[in-house]
């Protein structure tokens, strides 16, 4: 009897597999695949036709041979039971004892993988399961063969990476697309489809969209890898992901209406210039304030021709003019999240003091601060959430106020260094608060 060994590092891979395994369908199993030359095996399940594929290596000495047949889904479901029953974790390696008779494989049994104490609390009382092995599935042998016809692109994991967490940002959305050429990205949320330039640090040499489903597949697959590359190809509405390890295609359906839908474009109520740096600098500043923090709340306030960023809670007061030439007749006031702005990610932000910037609103009622990042860019390079606070505008105005107020106190010249050092000048003298006479 040949033991076929799935080791401990494939197991979750294996295992998401097994849980994909539908008793409605036909190919309710698991198709193997030995390559003995290669030192090699493929399993392929799932559910039609959003397949998924595990390689495993060989154990040395392995004694299989060349093969293909089909596990049925209920070895695995009482694989599963046994081994809950005696406390093996699911990472540990799967063991599985193949018999072999008239050239082919034709029966299998889970072998457990037992502690010493285990062993010999339950040594007489293990029970004996045996399964009948099939041919292998068509359709799993047509995704067996197609996935190595593929015309796959290699992309860095950590551009992957960066792409994954990009995505984070537009929850809930229903198709995010990264198109590396123009450098834009494009996202339906709640049947709306909007634009935005890519960030400068994510450049994908393809194109290619997510759905949520599809997101979460290629977060597995860069997790399970030591590979420094995946593998991705786009057929119709289908994409696939590879890797040394594995392999999985999602469908994304609909993905032509998404192509096709068009870009929503809400009222811009300000298109103006601003010193994003300055804006940047402080936000990131403010942001790492205990008490800002915990409020996760930064306030933009327009007064005329001016703009502020400032902040009032109950043990700080924080207001900082930007430069802008910005020009209302009403002022507004709008709560932001610092947090967001911090993790806005620009590499040139210092080429940034004079910067395009607009304030749209939606038809739902809400409003963003749209940052481009060159003048004649067609679509902004990042959007910040704003929300209307008016009700507390009256605070924010005595603020400025205190703030023009208290200009001249807020600094001290230093003297020249042609004058007398150590001494600061002052207009006032302040008498010795001890009372105190000099002899």
């Amino acid at each position: 009897m040949a033991k076929l060994i799935i080791p401990a590092e494939s197991s979750e891979v294996f295992l998401n597999i097994v849980n994909q395994l539908n008793k409605k369908e036909s190919d309710n199993c698991i198709s193997v695949f030995i390559n003995a030359k290669a030192n090699n095996v493929t399993f392929i399940g799932g559910i039609y036709p959003e397949y998924m594929l595990c390689n495993a290596e060989l154990e040395p000495g392995h004694g299989l041979k060349n093969s293909e047949f089909a596990i049925p889904r209920d070895f695995f479901i009482n694989m599963k039971n046994l081994k809950t029953d005696y406390w093996q974790v699911n990472n540990t390696p799967h063991i599985l004892h193949l018999s072999y008779e008239n050239g082919r494989y034709t029966t299998v049994q889970f072998c457990l993988y037992l502690t010493k104490d285990i062993l010999t609390k339950n040594q007489d009382y293990l029970p004996m399961d045996i399964f009948d092995l099939d041919v292998a599935h068509q359709k799993h042998i047509a995704y067996f063969k197609a996935n190595n016809q593929r015309a796959f692109q290699r992309v860095p994991v950590t551009t992957l990476q960066y792409i994954l967490h990009e995505t984070q940002s537009y929850v809930p959305f229903e198709f995010i697309q990264f198109n590396g050429e123009k450098g834009e990205l494009r996202y339906q949320r709640k049947g709306e489809v909007n634009e935005k330039m890519l960030p400068e640090h994510i450049n994908p040499p393809l194109s290619f969209a997510l759905t949520p489903h599809a997101a979460t597949q290629l977060t597995q697959v860069c997790n399970n890898t030591e590979s420094p590359d995946i593998e991705i190809c786009i057929e119709g509405d289908a994409i696939s992901f590879k890797s040394p390890e594995q392999s999985m295609t999602c469908i994304l359906s609909d993905i032509e209406l998404f192509y096709q839908r068009d870009i929503y474009k809400p009222q811009t109520m300000l298109n103006f210039l601003a010193d994003l740096w300055a804006l940047k600098m402080r936000n990131d500043a403010l942001w790492k304030q205990q008490e800002i923090k915990a409020a996760n709340q930064c306030v933009l306030f327009i007064e005329g021709n001016e703009m502020f960023i400032c902040s009032i809670l109950d043990h700080s007061k924080s207001f900082k003019p930007i430069a802008t030439n910005i020009s209302i007749e009403d002022p507004l006031l709008f709560a932001y999240c610092p947090k967001t702005l911090s993790e806005l990610h620009i590499k040139n932000v210092l080429n940034m003091t004079q910067t395009r910037a607009t304030l749209t609103k939606d038809k739902q009622g809400e409003y963003k601060l749209n940052i481009y990042k060159n003048l004649k860019d067609r679509l902004p390079y990042g959007s910040i959430e704003l929300k209307p606070e008016q009700p507390k505008l009256k605070q924010y105005q005595a603020l400025k106020r205190k703030y023009d107020e208290t200009q001249e106190k807020r600094f001290i010249i230093q003297p020249d260094p042609s004058e007398k050092q150590g001494q600061l000048a002052f207009d006032e003298v302040v008498e010795d608060p001890y009372g105190f006479d000099e002899d």
